[in-house]
């Protein structure tokens, strides 16, 4: 599987932001060794996220997207939930630790419902908003593993994601 750098970091902001613009065109053209992207703790930026998911729209081998612990808003998460509704490749999306809230989350479930693909989520660490995502539940065929730790949801949370 092809993966853009694999936990690798970038400490200057100038080489981190190439990386980035490299990572994008790679996806507009549609490369099909690029199945795996891991750009966890790299301080992307809802506008960054929002060149990804245009790209990711229209992209049919990336499988696994990785952009926890960033700088991530609702703004970043709706561009992203958009892109979802139209890619068909993408399998896994880390998004955990990033500053979601019930607003974005409403936006990804919605996405979701309508996305043919995606089997893993992961909203780790987001706050108790994380428990919205059941809206898809039911309409989302193919979600397999909602991985939600850290998230202080209390019981009502918890009644609402298995009701």
């Amino acid at each position: 599987m092809g993966c853009f750098p694999k936990c690798e970091k970038f400490r200057r902001k100038r080489k981190r932001n190439r990386a980035i613009s490299e990572l994008i065109q790679r996806l507009r053209d549609n490369d099909s060794t690029l199945t795996d992207i891991d750009i966890s703790c790299w301080k992307v930026t809802d506008r960054q996220l929002r060149n990804i998911s245009r790209a990711l729209a229209t992209n049919d081998y990336l499988e696994r997207l990785d952009v926890q612990s960033n700088q991530i808003t609702d703004k970043g998460v709706e561009s992203l939930s958009e892109a979802l509704t139209y890619n068909k490749s993408l399998r896994e999306l880390w998004l955990g630790r990033n500053r979601i809230t019930e607003r974005g989350i409403d936006a990804l479930a919605l996405s979701l419902c309508r996305n043919a693909g995606l089997e893993r989520l992961a909203l780790e660490k987001i706050g108790p908003q994380a428990v919205a995502i059941s809206h898809c539940f039911g309409r989302n065929r193919f979600l397999e593993r909602l991985y939600l730790g850290q998230n202080d949801m209390g019981d009502e949370g918890i009644a609402q994601l298995c009701g």
